[in-house]
């Protein structure tokens, strides 16, 4: 977005398009899309806009207004009422997502500061980027979350407390870290559902053994199988191993260990409740089902772990 006086964004439409579509990047590199579809196993593709206006998916739209101290909100108003004009439609109803890149000196609300890093509205098309905010991975993976429905990972007292995953912290790199979502938010985009275990109610639990493999793994994982998984949900709790290796090779905790998220209402922000990654460790649900650590495996040249899930007045199956 340029704004009155020339004012523009730091980085240049060919930086823009190379973080978030690796238009000139080398095959090593990591940018926006290429996250996606490597966590996805290619279930969700972003590819850049075509069109006489865009080069490599970017666009420049000059809205000639004051943009230095103004109100982020109102700014936006104004380029969605430009893209308008220019094109006589609205933009969201031609491009499913959309991201608007503005220069430093706006204001998070009317009085607000001017380092917002970023903004992206739940389930919708739109975000924004605070300037150079827009080239750093984990910022463009985390607000465009938002957009395809996730609430932050939280974690003690921190809403972004959750660094396992993307939508916890957020750093400013371009190029790094490379990992993927938590159990919560990983169920809720459904790519591992076909390869996942839901026990729907703890009460209905039996005394059993499964194993979880490593989600990077997840072409070579049986499908609809009742032992063996990359995702497994317990009511509200969900389970994943956070193994810090391929897709997953720089999550920024909990690494090696099988994690528990708690998300008491759907779309909820996802709560990190625990993380087991020795034999004997044990968590338990609700004062009631334990899930105990048995063992990591390769079965295979799959890695998983052993989880022995039984409730408390019962005894654990790993010796079984």
């Amino acid at each position: 977005i340029i704004g009155g006086n020339n004012l523009e964004p730091k980085k240049s439409s060919s930086e823009l398009s190379d973080t978030f579509f690796g238009t000139n990047l080398n095959d090593d590199a990591q940018y926006f899309a290429k996250r996606y579809d490597l966590c996805s196993f290619g279930k969700k593709n972003f590819v850049p806009a075509v069109g006489e206006d865009f080069v490599g998916g970017v666009m420049e739209i000059t809205i000639n207004d004051r943009i230095i101290d103004q109100n982020v909100y109102e700014v936006m108003n104004r380029v969605i009422t430009s893209l308008q004009l220019h094109f006589g439609y609205t933009i969201h109803s031609k491009y499913d997502y959309v991201a608007f890149v503005l220069p430093y000196g706006s204001r998070l609300l009317k009085n607000g500061p001017k380092n917002w890093m970023a903004i992206a509205f739940i389930s919708s098309y739109l975000s924004l980027f605070n300037d150079e905010n827009a080239v750093y991975l984990s910022h463009q993976v985390h607000e465009i979350g938002h957009n395809l429905g996730l609430f932050h990972s939280s974690y003690g007292d921190s809403e972004y407390g959750d660094k396992s995953g993307v939508m916890g912290y957020g750093y400013r790199s371009e190029n790094w870290p490379q990992m993927c979502f938590n159990g919560a938010r990983s169920w809720q985009l459904g790519w591992y559902r076909d390869k996942a275990i839901e026990i729907k109610n703890l009460s209905t639990i039996l005394r059993r053994s499964i194993y979880l493999s490593f989600f990077g793994d997840y072409p070579r994982v049986p499908t609809l199988s009742q032992a063996d998984s990359v995702l497994l949900k317990v009511g509200a709790y969900y389970v994943i191993y956070n193994l810090q290796k391929g897709i997953n090779a720089e999550t920024q905790a909990f690494a090696n260990q099988v994690t528990v998220t708690y998300v008491q209402n759907a779309g909820d922000v996802s709560h990190h409740k625990a993380a087991i990654g020795k034999k004997g460790e044990v968590f338990t649900l609700d004062n009631s089902v334990v899930i105990e650590f048995c063992e990591a495996v390769v079965k295979g040249g799959v890695e998983k772990v052993k989880l022995s899930l039984y409730h408390t007045t019962e005894l654990s199956t790993c010796g079984d």
